[in-house]
């Protein structure tokens, strides 16, 4: 179900020009429909965070914010704990320069939705006919029991309202639908600083560890089925080996012979790799209960 970014009643598609209960106006922009509630269309703080996004985005897509290679590692991880979506109606928040966004569509889904904030992002595939674009906040997805599949991937730490991400999640999703979220594990916070450098006003606004993320899971009525870490560098290596440093040209020693060097330790098997280090990114996959 569709539905009015204001009222949140049924709107029907996402070619609506309006919303009959309440007056709510849609809009498209490059083709994209744009289903902002008014209060995001008149607020400051919302308007700041949008223009910040479209900086990001436009930076991203011109010079990449982050290393390439280790994108696609980090998705072609996420797209395995998807496990068979064909046949799935599904949801991709926050699309990005669309690396998983692709993986999906290959992949066979019944439907696939991206949403994204950023127009910089979505006119990228404006084209793509097998999928369907949407300019949304994902505090307030306009969709009610519409996906089988909602996957969020670097996403929750850049929110401005979880509560209102992760419920708005919840809503859209069918009974016992699966969300498959992804965040940085223990990020140093310190590097997304003004006064240290970032060029950016907001960018990741909180961190997680095992136990918030599936705090704020389980308090939305999601059941984590499963948690998963991936990414590995010698940088993130546990304090008993760290404040040694024998023990860091161990580390360094056993990175070079058995991965051919510690540029490939994001590969490392996550069991293994925890043992020696802080990995990047736990992902949780959950059901709605």
């Amino acid at each position: 179900m569709i539905l009015c970014p204001d009222c949140r009643g049924e709107l029907g598609s996402l070619d609506a020009e309006g919303c009959a209960a309440c007056g709510w106006t849609g809009s498209r922009l490059n083709g994209v429909p744009v289903l902002l509630s008014s209060h995001d269309r008149k607020s400051e703080l919302f308007s700041r965070y949008l223009a910040n996004y479209d900086e990001i985005a436009s930076d991203d897509l011109t010079s990449g914010i982050q290393e390439a290679r280790m994108q696609q590692f980090f998705n072609e991880r996420l797209l395995s704990y998807l496990g068979n979506i064909r046949g799935r109606h599904v949801c991709d928040i926050g699309i990005g320069k669309g690396i998983l966004f692709e993986m999906l569509s290959r992949s066979g889904p019944a439907s696939l939705v991206g949403v994204d904030i950023s127009m910089p992002y979505l006119e990228r595939f404006a084209n793509n006919l097998d999928s369907t674009l949407v300019l949304a906040n994902a505090e307030n997805l306009p969709f009610r029991d519409a996906f089988d599949l909602v996957v969020a991937a670097d996403v929750l730490e850049h929110v401005l309202n979880v509560g209102d991400f992760l419920m708005s999640v919840r809503e859209s999703l069918v009974a016992h639908g699966s969300f498959v979220v992804r965040v940085p594990y223990l990020d140093n916070m310190l590097q997304y600083a003004r006064l240290n450098g970032c060029r950016y006003d907001m960018m990741h606004l909180r961190n997680f560890a095992r136990g918030n993320l599936e705090h704020l899971l389980r308090h939305t009525g999601f059941v984590v089925e499963r948690l998963r870490y991936d990414g590995f560098n010698k940088w993130r290596a546990r304090r008993y080996i760290a404040r040694s440093e024998l023990g860091m040209l161990m580390l360094e020693a056993f990175s070079e012979r058995l991965l051919g060097g510690h540029d490939r330790l994001e590969r490392l098997n996550p069991y293994v790799g925890r043992l020696l280090m802080e990995p990047l990114a736990v992902t949780a996959i959950a059901r709605r209960a």
